[in-house]
């Protein structure tokens, strides 16, 4: 029944296209068996280039002409190399020793990533899961089960074939001068060559992993093009296997299967590819397909207000530096970026900077899998500022440079923006006057987040309000979707005196423990209301939702004394759950200058069991007394959270409340900062049978220092 309505909704083109790509992958699996097609011959054969000037058509020809060649641009410039080294060394010296670290770790064949460490004493399993070292199978790419749990966790050993480490090992080349690093780099992409041959294995099940990987091989690449232990033969390899990339990518694009980060990011390698290699045959071809579907699908991708359609920050990053690498990769090479491109991409960048805790993290909305489109500088998880420094220089935007320069070590001009702008977008930068945002809170409508902030400072409160879809692409009926986005309608974070304090909890993994998969994208893993404990979409498998609430908001106002958010779902049916968030600027008592107010409606008839959770960050205590909890931060600032009786002589529902920090998984008080990891923190939690229609009201009260009387508020 779920393929049948999921086939109904499907429209004339994406049936075609499906079926194209099953006779596709039946020719591609034809010449598999027959050997043919395949570019298995790493002789002096250049036949997959169009006629190009070389003296000889020779792999060492092809070399120099690698070398020599005029008009191709790309962001490493060997012809600024003494310019650039020497603004590195006065002025970002650690990006060298970081660098130096970083080659040596990967000589070593050490690599973390996913919550795991991973360590190779001789030669690297590319197959192998890095966890339990089984081996996936290497047979033709569609008939590897890729949800194998026999084997592992499909993410693990992706994750390690996407060669972001390429990128490190190639800089330290190119940094330092020490030919060791390039020839690392050289026998490790030629040893992935041989064992992992086209269309064959688990490293070609994925398109996305194929378009990370190429775009990792583009960097280091052009970082050790000049070394002494290129060969031409081996350049002749590489070269090859960037063609099969790019003919992969092509043939399997995630239009209909995954058109969100997925789409973008093949997109975006076909174009690079495309554009640093016009010697290819089909080299135009995927330059201008690539580029004329990613101007296509800005609008798809991004809400007006700038804001990803997949409801999921980290990924709205990702999604974000493929159309930020594209876009400055095409201006280099001297063709035009449209309009509604970089508009796009600016409204992205503002959608980053007002989202923006006054700690810089950005809130651990959705899923994630730790995934960086650019992987140049090392950030702190959560920290997006090198974002921000370069469309701070791309747009002349003196307040996004403001936001960049605050949560960014050093100036603000981030080691991501050097490589990406060069010397001239840090001259540029270095231009612009900061300031800080005209406005403080802000409805990013379209996406559905309302943030309520005293001010810019470090040191201000800070509260961003969920009101927007649970994600692109979902039906309110029963046919499933795959979606990045969690059942969080009506949730919040809040953050005092700079500190989160009510966090997200964030994503573990795709396919780890089950139960902790499902739990963190569940209603009851964020702070919201949950009834009769249901959550607020159906789950249909891992990932897909089906049954999705209507929502709506029904005021928005924000001024000198207070801001406030009204938004209401239906996703308990037939219960409707209304939420006014408020923040007052101008509080009851000196001792309590501002403070929020939650004030949340349940709207139905009969009893219910309900539920309202507050999911502390890590290092939080909470402690109950009577109606009030006091919740301390290491760092000496708090929360007094009150359950009110009564609001303006109207009696109010007060439910029984316990703190739980028992460890249990799933839902023992954990939160997930990243792909794999968990962390302890405590949940509050308020519960009760509930006579409906009735209301409930949360005050919440900052406090710096010793916890003050209770008795004023």
């Amino acid at each position: 029944m779920r393929l049948i309505s999921k086939l109904q909704k499907m429209s004339v083109a994406e049936i075609t296209f499906r079926c194209s790509g099953l006779f596709c992958e039946l020719a591609e699996r034809i010449a598999q068996y027959a050997e043919a097609g395949k570019l298995c011959s790493y002789g002096t054969d250049v036949a997959f280039f169009q006629k190009i000037a070389l003296k000889e058509k020779s792999a060492d020809g092809l070399l120099n002409h690698m070398r020599t060649r005029q008009g191709v641009a790309f962001f490493v410039d060997e012809h600024n190399k003494p310019s650039m080294l020497e603004t590195i060394n006065k002025q970002y010296p650690r990006y060298i020793q970081q660098a130096i670290e970083s080659g040596d770790k990967i000589c070593r064949h050490e690599f973390s990533f996913l919550g795991i460490e991973a360590k190779y004493e001789n030669n690297i399993s590319w197959t192998k899961d890095p966890v339990g070292l089984k081996a996936w199978p290497m047979k033709f790419y569609a008939d590897v089960n890729i949800s194998d749990k026999n084997i592992g966790d499909v993410k693990h050993v992706w994750e390690l074939n996407r060669h972001q480490f390429f990128v490190d090992i190639g800089k330290a080349y190119w940094l330092s001068g020490d030919e060791r690093y390039a020839q690392k780099f050289f026998a490790l992409v030629t040893s992935w060559i041989d064992d992992n041959p086209y269309n064959t294995g688990v490293n070609w099940t994925s398109a996305l992993e194929v378009a990370v990987r190429g775009i990792s091989w583009l960097w280091a690449y052009n970082f050790c093009l000049h070394s002494s232990f290129l060969t031409p033969e081996i350049n002749l390899k590489i070269l090859k296997s960037f063609y099969q990339h790019a003919q992969y990518l092509e043939r399997h694009l995630s239009i209909y299967s995954s058109p969100y980060n997925h789409l973008i990011g093949e997109l975006s390698a076909l174009f690079m590819i495309g554009t640093v290699f016009p010697e290819f045959k089909e080299a135009m071809g995927w330059r201008e397909k690539g580029w004329k579907m990613l101007e296509d699908e800005i609008e798809k991708q991004f809400h007006q207000d700038g804001g990803i359609v997949e409801q999921a920050t980290f990924y709205h990053h990702f999604t974000l530096g493929f159309y930020l690498m594209s876009a400055l990769l095409r201006k280099m090479n001297g063709c035009q970026v449209s309009d509604r491109v970089l508009k796009g991409i600016e409204k992205a960048m503002e959608f980053s900077m007002y989202m923006t805790r006054p700690d810089g993290l950005i809130p651990m909305i959705g899923d994630i899998d730790n995934a960086r489109s650019i992987y140049i500088e090392n950030p702190p998880m959560w920290n997006f500022s090198a974002f921000l420094s370069t469309g701070a220089v791309l747009f002349n935007r003196g307040d996004i440079k403001k936001i960049a320069q605050e949560y960014h070590s050093g100036s603000g001009f981030s080691e991501d923006s050097l490589w990406l702008l060069g010397m001239d977008g840090m001259k540029k930068y270095q231009e612009i006057a900061a300031v800080y945002p005209e406005i403080t809170s802000k409805a990013l409508d379209k996406s559905g987040y309302y943030v309520m902030r005293s001010d810019w400072n470090r040191d201000s409160h800070y509260l961003c309000f969920d009101c927007g879809e649970i994600a692109d692409g979902l039906f309110k009926d029963s046919t499933p979707s795959a979606a990045h986005g969690h059942a969080d309608l009506l949730s919040f974070e809040l953050s005092a005196f700079g500190y989160p304090m009510i966090i997200d909890p964030g994503f573990y993994t795709y396919n780890g423990d089950e139960r902790l998969h499902y739990y963190f994208r569940q209603t009851r893993a964020h702070n919201t209301i949950v009834v009769d404990e249901q959550s607020q979409a159906k789950e249909a498998g891992k990932m897909a939702w089906s049954n999705v609430p209507d929502y709506r908001l029904e005021k928005w106002i924000t001024n000198n004394e207070f801001d406030l958010a009204i938004g209401s779902h239906d996703g308990y049916k037939p219960v409707i759950h209304k939420r006014a968030v408020s923040f007052k600027k101008k509080g009851v008592s000196p001792m309590f200058p501002e403070y929020w107010i939650i004030h949340d409606f349940l709207e139905g008839s009969g009893e219910h069991l309900v539920k309202s959770y507050f999911h502390f960050a890590p290092g939080v205590k909470a402690e109950i007394d009577g109606k009030t909890i006091v919740v301390r931060h290491p760092e000496k600032i708090g929360l007094v959270i009150q359950s009110m009786d009564s609001v303006n002589g109207r009696d109010i529902v007060t439910l029984g409340v316990d703190v739980i920090d028992t460890g249990d998984i799933p839902d023992g008080g954990w939160i997930a900062p990243g792909y794999g990891s968990l962390m302890f923190a405590p949940i509050l939690r308020y519960q009760g049978m509930v006579k409906l229609p009735c209301e409930i009201v949360t005050a919440i009260y900052p406090f710096k220092g010793d916890v003050p009387p209770y008795s004023v508020i």
